[in-house]
Order: structure tokens, then sequence, then C-alpha cells
């Protein structure tokens, strides 16, 4: 809903200047212009609201959907699987679930080269505690060979920390362990 406000103002910022500076904005009565204004938010409220309606039901039918392999252990994976069963508009469907209390497990046994072979997959997502993340790097190598997206998915669980924003700068990826009020 953010993203919507900062959007919707700079249309309207935008149209306002564009009116100062061709000289029409007399033409007009600032009437005409709040009410196209007011008309611009609610098509776009309308049209967002038919679109995530339309995707979600699309979706739930099995179209525009992504294949996933789930990898990890715990309470993380349960957490993450549960939560992508729950919200299947969210258009992840889980192909397989790899549990896992090491790494060298997967890659020795090849349950996840062979997955990649026979499955269609789209994304692998790996949740784990920040704790066992050492071994990223070697499974960004297993599935090297493949086009497929792998994502992280921290378990918070145990970290007091005031913010979890993730952000780049200057093309580094931080994440924010605590915010400074100003921000919001």
């Amino acid at each position: 809903m953010k993203g919507l406000k900062k959007n919707i103002f700079l249309v309207f910022s935008f149209f306002s200047v564009l009116a100062l500076l061709t000289k029409t904005g007399a033409l007009y009565s600032r009437l005409w212009l709040g009410w196209g204004f007011l008309g611009c938010v609610v098509a776009l409220v309308g049209f967002r609201i038919f679109l995530r309606t339309a995707l979600s039901a699309l979706r739930k039918r099995g179209f525009n959907t992504k294949h996933v392999i789930l990898i990890g252990s715990g309470s993380s994976l349960a957490r993450v699987q549960t939560r992508l069963a729950d919200r299947s508009s969210a258009g992840m469907e889980v192909v397989a679930v790899i549990e896992m209390e090491s790494l060298d497990a997967v890659a020795s046994s090849g349950s996840l080269t062979d997955l990649l072979e026979e499955v269609d997959v789209d994304q692998i997502w790996v949740a784990s505690a920040l704790k066992d993340i050492g071994w990223l790097q070697s499974l960004r190598s297993i599935v090297a060979a493949y086009s497929v997206a792998v994502f992280w998915v921290p378990d918070w669980e145990g970290v007091d920390i005031v913010s979890r924003k993730i952000r780049t700068i200057a093309g580094l990826s931080v994440v924010g362990l605590q915010g400074d009020p100003l921000s919001g």
C-alpha cells in the first residue's frame, strides 16, 4: 500500500507540473483536477484488485505457477512448507521436499541432481537457521549447471533484531539489524 500511495502522488505531481509548464493549468478548474485525481485513484485501486483476484484464480487452477524444491530441516522447513501450502494464490507449487541435516548428505546421495533432471523446477528454497548457512556456497556449485533460482529463507527465531529489512547498497545485499528512527 505504501508503494501505491507513492505512485499515485508521483502521477498527480507529474500531471500538475505538466499543466504548469504547458500553461494549460488555467484552462481546467481545481475541481476537475480533483475529480480526475480521484477517478485515477479509484481506477488504479480497482485494477489492482481485479488483477490480484484474476492472478489468484489462475494460480489456484495451476496456471502461472513456479515449481519449487524445498530444502531444510526442522521447524524452519515445516514453517515454509505450511506457509506455501496455505497461500496457493502465491503461485508456488512445492514439487519436492528434501529434509536434511547437512548439504554433504544431499550432495553425496545425488537426490537433488536427480530431482533437477527429472522434474521441471523453477526455484530452490533453502529454509535454515542463520547458524547453518555455511553450506549455501556448496549448494550453488551443485545447481550451477541448471537454470534454477536459489533462495534462502532465513529462520529468524532466536535472533533479536529490531529491523529485518534487506536492502541493496552499492551492489551489496545488506540486512538491517536495527533501523534509525527517521527511516520509519
